[in-house]
C-alpha cells in the first residue's frame, strides 16, 4: 500500500509540473533580459518596444515588437 501511494504521489507531481510548462507560463525576468540583449545585438533592429516569452513545452515562444521609425529628410 505504501508503494502505491508513493507512485501516485510521484506521478501526480510530475503531471502538474509538465502541465504547467505546456500551458504557457511567462518567462522569468532573467530570460527576458537575455532575449532583449540578443535582439538588440541584431544588426537590423535599433529600438525595441516589447519582448514577451512564454513556455512552449521545454522551449520558449518569443514575441518581439519593435518601433517603426520613419526617417524624415532635413
Amino acid at each position: 500500500m505504501n508503494v502505491i501511494c508513493k507512485i501516485i504521489f510521484s506521478g501526480g507531481f510530475h503531471f502538474v509540473k509538465f502541465a504547467v510548462s505546456l500551458v504557457g507560463q511567462a518567462a522569468s525576468p532573467e530570460v527576458l533580459q537575455k532575449l532583449t540583449y540578443l535582439v538588440l545585438m541584431h544588426s537590423q533592429i535599433k529600438r525595441i518596444d516589447t519582448v514577451r516569452a512564454y513556455t512552449f513545452g521545454v522551449l520558449y515562444f518569443v514575441e518581439v515588437y519593435t518601433y517603426k521609425v520613419k526617417l524624415q529628410q532635413c
